[in-house]
């Protein structure tokens, strides 16, 4: 089931629509990948850059010639230093953002939404792109909305997350 929010940003109102699903192919362009980050205690990785910033999934800008999965795994890598495997999309955020400044998103764009199993946890170095050592914090994945606020649509991701865990895991 599709849910649907709106917020302002940049004075402009933002659509965002959650869709369920397990093929990506249908959504273009998806320009952002994020990931459910599940390990050993059933426990999710949420960051953040500073103290001054909001907890959210760890995840990024998809590159030329990346697909998704590739785009997870290296900014999982580079963001919060681990490295996953059973990479599975739990669905896309439509984003509908008409006057959008970053014209190479354009006004209506994806991103994805993946669980995946984190299988090293490594020491933390420096992001390339951002020159800072995010915070890492583990947090159980059925409270994982409690940290993110992302209201009915966070339901729905952190729903995807435990249905895909229970079958793959």
């Amino acid at each position: 089931m599709n849910i649907s929010s709106s917020t302002t940003y940049l004075g402009q109102e933002v659509i965002y629509t959650w869709i369920p699903a397990n093929k990506i192919s249908r959504f273009k362009p998806v320009t952002q990948v994020y990931g459910v980050c599940l390990n050993d205690q059933d426990q999710v990785l949420i960051c953040r850059e500073s103290e001054n910033t909001k907890w959210g999934l760890p995840g990024g800008t998809i590159e030329k010639n990346e697909t998704p999965p590739e785009t997870l795994k290296r900014e999982l890598q580079e963001e919060v230093d681990i490295q996953v495997d059973r990479i599975t999309l739990i669905g896309v955020q439509q984003v509908n953002f008409p006057k959008n400044p970053n014209s190479a998103e354009g006004d209506l764009f994806y991103q994805a939404r993946y669980f995946c199993k984190i299988k090293k946890l490594l020491v933390q170095t420096v992001d390339p792109d951002t020159g800072l050592i995010y915070q890492r914090r583990f947090v159980p994945l059925v409270g994982l909305n409690q940290h993110l606020k992302w209201g009915k649509i966070g339901d729905a991701i952190v729903a995807g997350a435990v249905r895909i865990a229970k079958n793959i895991l």
